[in-house]
């Protein structure tokens, strides 16, 4: 039978993250800094997915230098925002999830939901009891 090694771990019990030469987490982490995902970086690496999810060190080297990357965007946008703000814009949207829609969602029980029917009975100039009757 053969023995599983715990996720993230090849078959010699080294993590991703240690099977790495110095230049690779370099390029890795110029991947990371100009907004390519994990599932990306692991592609262009030749790296498994699942050992690259698998690898906390990895993953969590990639969320640190992506943060890098936002902020530096949102540098930018601050800089460029008098001068070209429609690349500020797009930056702001395309990379910050950033909206210049401000809408509100609320979630409305179905209690809720039914004494809005009532007021919107009432707002037409009938009653629920009235509405009853004309049916009739």
């Amino acid at each position: 039978m053969e023995k599983k090694m715990p996720a993230g771990r090849n078959s010699k019990g080294s993590t991703v993250w240690d099977t790495l030469t110095d230049t690779q987490k370099q390029e890795i982490a110029g991947y990371a800094k100009i907004g390519c995902t994990n599932e990306h970086i692991a592609e262009l690496m030749e790296i498994g997915k699942d050992a690259f999810r698998n690898s906390n060190k990895l993953t969590s080297f990639c969320r640190q230098k992506r943060a890098i990357f936002r902020h530096q965007i949102r540098q930018d946008q601050s800089k460029h925002s008098k001068t070209t703000p429609v690349g500020a814009i797009w930056l702001g949207k395309n990379e910050l999830g950033q909206s210049d829609k401000n809408e509100i969602r609320h979630a409305v029980s179905e209690e809720t939901a039914s004494l809005l029917g009532l007021v919107d009975g009432v707002t037409r100039g009938k009653l629920p009891s009235e509405s009853e009757e004309d049916n009739e």
